[in-house]
């Protein structure tokens, strides 16, 4: 689909603004997801023994800890480019909505037969893991490209080196999750089933590709967002891993690699957090 179909042709022949038009229906299509990633974060970080009024099957405390802190950071970036004044702050968070729910469409079409259809939250889940990638897909590739950045261009060196490690470790995390998650079961630093194995494959990708396109693009004003979004993951992730510590192996290789990798990713966003914060106002 092009830019000249569509609701943005229609605002063009009505002497509108294409770019006023594309703003719009980015804001209405994150106010939308956004009570998905609300509802799913809520649950299932502080009420993890609920986690079956927001999921269509069952999980582990600690995993549902897990699974809110990905959709609780989601709410986070969601809710900032629902304000956010132009289509280059939120155009990585498109690629990387499209990314998460088109994958988790695949894992659902994969399961189909392990979902109760009796159970309302599975239709909600069907039908949203539909819609929302085709919607995201539109956004990203339908709407009119965003003026270049004018300002706020990343000048260190070792920050898009810094995503594109980031980005590419995730990517293959993802990859392993999915293609392989026996093996990643046995090296997860806790109990993990090769279906949810399968099912973090859909967040964790989104985040590698987002981190892999803001390395590419180099600037601190589309950076922002995401990177918030990063921050809040790694944060509340840490967060839910102490409060179920036992469920770890004390001092073994997988609990310092999962700690040590989350702390990673918590400093180096906090990082880029406080450099588009100063960047962006320059």
């Amino acid at each position: 689909m092009t830019a000249g179909n569509g609701p943005l042709a229609d605002a063009r022949a009505r002497g509108g603004s294409p770019m006023k038009s594309a703003m719009g229906l980015h804001r209405a299509y994150f106010a939308v997801v956004v009570w998905l990633t609300l509802w799913v974060g809520f649950f299932g970080f502080f009420r993890p023994q609920e986690i079956l009024r927001a999921l269509p099957w069952p999980v582990p405390p600690l995993h549902a800890r897990f699974i809110g802190a990905f959709y609780l950071s989601a709410t986070v970036f969601l809710t900032l480019s629902i304000f956010a004044r132009t289509l280059l702050q939120v155009r990585t968070i498109v690629i990387m909505a499209f990314t998460w729910t088109g994958w988790l469409l695949v894992i659902t079409l994969i399961h189909w037969d392990t979902f109760d259809f009796a159970r309302p939250q599975v239709w909600f889940w069907v039908i949203a893991y539909i819609l929302f990638p085709l919607a995201a897909a539109w956004l990203a590739w339908g709407a009119p490209p965003p003026a270049p950045p004018s300002r706020g261009l990343i000048a260190p060196r070792w920050i898009p080196v810094f995503l594109r490690v980031q980005g590419a470790l995730l990517v293959a995390l993802a990859a392993a999750c999915f293609t392989a998650p026996k093996w990643v079961a046995a090296i997860w630093p806790w109990k993990i089933s090769t279906f949810l194995a399968q099912v973090y494959s859909g967040p964790l990708l989104a985040y590698g590709v987002g981190s892999l396109v803001l390395a590419a693009r180099r600037n601190w004003e589309e950076t922002l967002i995401p990177a918030i979004g990063f921050l809040v993951f790694s944060g509340l992730a840490v967060i839910g891993s102490c409060r179920h510590l036992a469920l770890f192996a004390a001092g073994s290789p997988s609990e310092i690699a999962w700690f040590a990798a989350l702390g990673s990713v918590l400093l180096g966003s906090a990082v880029l957090v406080v450099g588009a914060a100063r960047g962006g106002a320059r």
